[in-house]
């Protein structure tokens, strides 16, 4: 779990941290560097695609991002899960619940001690 956490951090980082990210800027920095080094009009849709492919990476960065909070939280799910039957399996072995799972009398005072 401390993997896919730390993996969620990282592709926030990741995606903050890209310089084009937040950058209004975008096609002005092509044309200026088109005029200064003269570049041909190709290189300008070069830029106008090269914008779209960022939105779409960050797009892509986003979505693993979501991935792995949904993995994580199914993997806590089954964590919290398996650990619910270790307590249900200890308070029928120590006979503070049936065979039903209903707590009986025994368990409830043994509850109220334990407080």
């Amino acid at each position: 779990m401390e993997e896919l956490v730390s993996k969620i951090n990282g592709l926030k980082k990741k995606l903050e941290k890209h310089p084009l990210h937040n950058d209004v800027k975008k096609m002005e920095l092509c044309e200026e560097y088109a005029e200064k080094f003269k570049v041909n009009y190709f290189f300008l849709e070069e830029c106008k695609n090269f914008s779209s492919v960022v939105i779409s990476y960050s797009l892509q960065l986003s979505e693993e991002i979501e991935n792995t909070i949904s993995e994580f939280k199914k993997l806590n799910k089954i964590d919290q899960l398996s650990e619910l039957k270790k307590h249900k399996k200890v308070l029928r072995k120590l006979n503070y619940c049936s065979a039903t799972e209903v707590v009986d009398m025994k368990g409830r005072i043994a509850c109220e001690l334990s407080r």
